[in-house]
């Protein structure tokens, strides 16, 4: 029976370390493992230099904050900085071009008002000529510009 029980035992043994070879040689443990053991390296070589470097400048260490202390909003905007950044300049560039377009438009119209301003002037000036030509005109005279002018117009209407 201790035989059968060694046996058994064995080939039980025999299976777990093969089962456990294949896992570590499918996820490609140890490679994995000497990869972190390197970071905790580079990391303890960081730390110690911080360390040298504030002892240097007589000022206390500045310790990391640890990221799975950090609220997730400062997680997620820290990943998301990067593409907002580039966003914000494009939106940036585009703003100051809008701007200097408005600047351009702004001077068009302020053009096309002075314009407008001087057509005005120069209807007034025409419209008060006239005033003063009708009020030189005896009513009479008047009477039969006005005869004419409707004659004319009407001889131009059934022409047309």
């Amino acid at each position: 029976m201790a035989a059968l029980h060694r046996e058994f035992v064995g080939k039980l043994e025999g299976g777990c370390n093969a089962e456990f070879e294949a896992i570590l040689a499918d996820r490609n443990v140890v490679a994995s493992l000497n990869e972190l053991d390197e970071l905790i390296n580079q990391a303890r070589r960081r730390r110690e230099r911080a360390e040298e470097q504030a002892k240097a400048d007589s000022r206390p260490v500045d310790v990391p904050v640890q990221p799975h202390t950090l609220p997730p909003s400062s997680l997620y905007l820290a990943h998301l900085a990067p593409a907002l950044a580039s966003h914000q300049s494009s939106l940036q560039q585009r703003l100051q071009s809008v701007q200097s377009e408005n600047v351009d438009l702004l001077r068009h119209i302020q053009q096309q008002r002075q314009e407008m301003e001087a057509m005005v002037r120069g209807l007034e000036e025409a419209v008060e000529d006239l005033s003063a030509s009708a009020e030189a005109l005896d009513p009479e005279h008047m009477m039969e510009l006005t005869r004419e002018a409707v004659a004319v117009d009407n001889e131009l209407r059934i022409r047309t």
